[in-house]
């Protein structure tokens, strides 16, 4: 009897072990998915930073490289603007001259 006993007892054992064993996997497990997610979301968000600032630089130069063509613009439409109403009906002049002579019918 004391070797079934001591058998069963082995058994019991067994299972204590084999049960704490899966407990603790289950909590290794759950471990490394959160450090996992925590280092995906910092890798994430590093790029996303990254991305941005690659943005912005973007976006920086771009400005800088249109600024002149943007002053430039202004000033020709500043100029036009200025433009008196004689000096337009000056120039409308010259132009119908210049197609009646061109045309010598009219």
């Amino acid at each position: 009897m004391d070797a079934i006993k001591l058998v069963k007892k082995a058994e019991e054992e067994a299972r204590e072990l084999i049960d704490s064993a899966r407990i603790k996997s289950k909590e290794q497990l759950e471990e490394a998915r959160k450090k996992a997610e925590n280092e995906y979301q910092l890798i994430y968000d590093k790029a996303t930073e990254e991305a941005k600032k690659i943005n912005d630089e973007a976006k920086e130069e771009g400005d800088e490289l249109a600024r002149p063509l943007l002053n430039t613009g202004r000033d020709m439409s500043k100029k036009i603007d200025d433009i008196s109403e004689a000096d337009i009906d000056k120039a409308v002049s010259i132009i119908v001259e210049r197609i009646v002579k061109t045309d010598g019918n009219s």
